[in-house]
């Protein structure tokens, strides 16, 4: 055999055995074997690049909405007599589903908001106003440790970021906001923050909100918009005047840790019965008004993202609140620390549209946790095992050591149908809201109630998470500090 020939029989035996040895490689590849557990969330600290926005199926545009401190009362929406919230009612007039018996699971802006970021149960993330056991350093809010959302869980934006989407945050709330490092912003391409209350309201919020779009238009990318809405929060503005269904008044500063106002006398009982019904009356209008124009801006920001074009294509919208306001209830004014109704108690409204039509639930069952707007934002479905209608409350030592001992506390509730299941601190209460909805006679939890069990599991993990020590980072002190909440 001549070499020539002899060299082919050589490189063909060669190529031969190659290709037998990747059919070998692929057969043991497809072989089963013995896989780790699924994750229930991607690993955090590993993000592969974006999709490109072409590949595969177009997504719809999805726009998720924290209305912040709307206590569902008190909206005209949810029957109130006073027309607090017209666009809200509009956009039901348009087919949105609304429920006004949906319940945050937390009662201030960082618990609840971390649940709607990642999903979660305020026991599970933890982010809250909670002592520090171990009594090491840690970041004050007004005088109480703060523990942000730490990087276990991913947020609501890393997932849709890893979906494609290019994420967008316009915040009206200092403590949502990239600059409180309190974990809230994590995942969001694009940021347009508030550094104070008071500062992004209204038409500055709505002008953030054009320009957020604009920036993220140029990615190609569909968008993820999250946006807080937060003119209902205090201080509240003057009531001007030709409002009609509301008295002119004054602004009002209601946050009681401040000595100049009247909220600390209030909370210490020092006021006469004149006195402290003039001051609810008109805490109560203030609280109006500004509802009014938390929904007048919501209106506005409805019309931007209708004139760029986002609820032209397929979308999905998510509207809910992170709490209410306590008006004097339970001798009670501002919010925090108790799951009682004026405080947990928000709207939830959804609205998807696919190739022009309706889409999504038309409805919600009642109560309802908000937390499912995190499952709406995220699959534009409600989860197939309902969630568990629960909140909890953690105290604010500031404020238990100027107004006394009874805010010193830890709060938990569970509502099923039209009972609720209520704790606070080792005291166990059953609720009838029907025939009581001011919770003002409450009923022993008898021992044998179907849900107690339960229900003693949760508190159970509340207080433990309670007692883990505060992840607080040197950035959430300085931010904290700089918006005065840190001494």
């Amino acid at each position: 055999m001549s070499d020539p020939s002899r060299r082919r029989i050589v490189a063909l035996a060669a190529a031969v055995l190659a290709l037998v040895a990747a059919g070998v490689a692929l057969v043991l590849w497809h072989l089963p074997g013995e896989a780790p557990p699924p994750s229930r969330y991607p690993e955090p600290a590993k993000e592969p690049a974006r999709a490109d926005a072409a590949d595969g199926p177009a997504r719809p545009a999805v726009v998720f909405v924290v209305l912040d401190m709307l206590r569902a009362d008190r909206l005209s929406l949810c029957g109130y007599g006073r027309p607090t919230t017209p666009s809200l009612v509009a956009l039901c007039e348009r087919g949105a589903a609304a429920t006004c018996r949906a319940y945050a699971p937390g009662t201030w802006t960082l618990p609840s908001h971390a649940s709607y970021m990642t999903g979660e149960e305020v026991p599970v993330h933890g982010a809250d106003c909670l002592a520090d056991p171990a009594g090491a350093e840690s970041v004050s809010l007004w005088g109480d440790p703060v523990r942000p959302l730490g990087d276990g869980l991913p947020t609501l934006a890393e997932r849709m970021r890893r979906d494609g989407y290019e994420t967008v945050l316009v915040s009206g709330n200092p403590i949502v906001s990239e600059g409180a490092a309190t974990g809230l912003a994590r995942g969001f391409d694009v940021v347009r923050e508030s550094r104070l209350f008071g500062d992004h309201y209204g038409e500055r919020l709505v002008a953030s909100v054009r320009s957020a779009l604009d920036e993220a238009a140029t990615s190609g990318r569909p968008l993820f918009l999250f946006v807080n809405v937060c003119d209902a929060h205090h201080p509240w503005d003057p009531i001007p005047e030709g409002v009609g269904w509301a008295p002119p008044r004054p602004g009002l500063d209601n946050r009681p840790r401040l000595p100049e106002n009247p909220y600390p006398r209030f909370f210490r009982g020092q006021m006469g019965d004149d006195e402290k019904e003039r001051f609810l009356e008109a805490a109560s209008d203030s609280y109006d008004w500004a509802v009014f124009r938390a929904d007048r801006t919501f209106g506005r920001v409805l019309e931007v993202l209708e004139e760029r074009g986002v609820l032209a294509g397929d979308f999905r919208l998510v509207v809910t609140s992170d709490h209410g306001e306590f008006l004097g209830e339970h001798d009670l004014l501002s919010h925090g620390i108790f799951v009682r109704e004026p405080d947990t108690r928000v709207p939830l409204l959804y609205f998807e549209r696919e190739a022009g039509e309706r889409r999504g639930p038309t409805g919600f069952t009642e109560p309802i946790s908000a937390l499912v707007a995190h499952d709406l934002a995220l699959d534009g479905a409600l989860p197939e095992e309902p969630r568990p209608v629960r909140a909890v409350g953690y105290p604010d030592g500031l404020m238990s050591r100027l107004f006394g001992g009874r805010l010193d506390a830890t709060t938990a509730a569970l509502w099923i149908g039209s009972e609720k299941l209520y704790y606070e601190n080792g005291s166990w209460s059953l609720h009838d809201l029907t025939s009581d909805p001011g919770e003002v006679s409450p009923s022993p939890l008898p021992a044998d109630h179907p849900s107690r069990e339960a229900f003693e599991r949760f508190v159970a993990r509340a207080l433990e998470t309670g007692r883990r020590k505060s992840s607080a980072t040197p950035e959430m002190i300085e931010a904290l500090r700089r918006l005065g909440y840190v001494r």
